[in-house]
């Protein structure tokens, strides 16, 4: 099993390691048991905002990126031989990977027109137009760069490891959107705090919006990092095993980050954790107590002895 740090590689293959192997296995399957909470969480939500559908979309690419490469990379032996459902394993990850950049980029972007209107996040149901719209693109646009790419070179997808080919530089059909949207988003960070802080400079700005976009631009900014700024270090891994490990761990604990930052960390999150919690107590079904030896008449059915009267001979 290759670690993530195939994913990255621009020149050669570097050969596996058992130890990160094995480090790999468990440390992406952690990070899938709270992508999925991440994604129940997010789902179930009432009111959804615009930020927080983005947020969904990137946790359930994220699910789904990492499940399918996870499980491609233990079964290769049997999926290598197969050559076009090789290719088409590969060309799957490589829209999904990109959908995971797409869903990041539109999440900053969004962020940009809220700091720049600043006004309070309604909710995506009054959007309907902007979440086709927002939709259309995370979903269009990594379709269209694997349909030009797949259209351009076909023999490009199906590596060894069931991913790209580095003949002719076809894995910057990866890389190269990646880093452009790393850029942008480095862009579209700079431009938010700017704004914002002409925005508190402001005096008769609304105090409660201001805390509101505060923590939403911090929660992004770290959630940029955890998800956008590790993935530097692909280029770097083969120099060093400690970066090989940290780039590892940090790929694949992105889901592990995103629950601590926006739910364990979001008071409204929490409150919503402990309603469910107190719904599924109340529809729990109610356990008498162990039955006493009585002397009594008859007991009325499903209903606890100690909940009737007795009546002694």
């Amino acid at each position: 099993m290759a670690t993530f740090a195939l994913i990255m590689q621009t020149n050669g293959i570097s050969q596996s390691n058992p130890v990160l192997d094995l480090l790999n296995t468990a440390a992406v399957a952690v990070g899938l048991v709270f992508l999925s909470l991440c994604v129940l969480t997010f789902a179930l939500s009432p009111g959804a905002a615009t930020v927080n559908v983005a947020r969904l979309n990137l946790c359930v690419c994220l699910l789904v990126a990492h499940l399918l490469f996870l499980l491609v990379q233990h079964f290769l032996h049997l999926i290598h031989p197969h050559k076009v459902l090789c290719q088409t394993l590969a060309g799957i990850l490589h829209f999904a990977f990109l959908c995971c950049f797409m869903w990041m980029h539109l999440e900053g972007s969004t962020l940009v027109l809220l700091v720049s209107r600043l006004r309070h996040i309604r909710a995506y149901s009054s959007q309907e137009a902007w979440w086709k719209y927002l939709h259309l693109i995370g979903y269009g646009v990594p379709l269209t760069v694997v349909g030009v790419s797949a259209a351009v070179m076909p023999d490009g997808y199906g590596s060894d490891q069931c991913w790209l080919r580095e003949k002719n530089g076809f894995q910057w059909s990866f890389v190269g959107p990646v880093v452009f949207i790393l850029v942008c988003n480095v862009i579209f960070f700079t431009v938010i705090f700017i704004g914002f802080s002409s925005i508190i400079s402001k005096a008769n700005t609304d105090i409660s919006k201001i805390k509101q976009m505060k923590i939403l631009i911090m929660k992004t900014a770290v959630q940029f990092f955890i998800l956008g700024c590790p993935w530097i270090l692909g280029f770097f891994v083969k120099s060093s095993d400690i970066l090989n490990i940290l780039f590892l761990f940090l790929n694949s604990q992105q889901g592990t980050f995103l629950f601590l930052v926006h739910c364990v960390l979001n008071e409204g999150v929490r409150q919503q954790y402990r309603k469910w919690w107190l719904n599924l107590k109340q529809v729990a079904p109610h356990v008498c107590p162990e039955e006493m030896p009585i002397t009594s008449h008859k007991v009325a059915p499903h209903v606890c002895p100690e909940e009737m009267p007795v009546v002694s001979h």
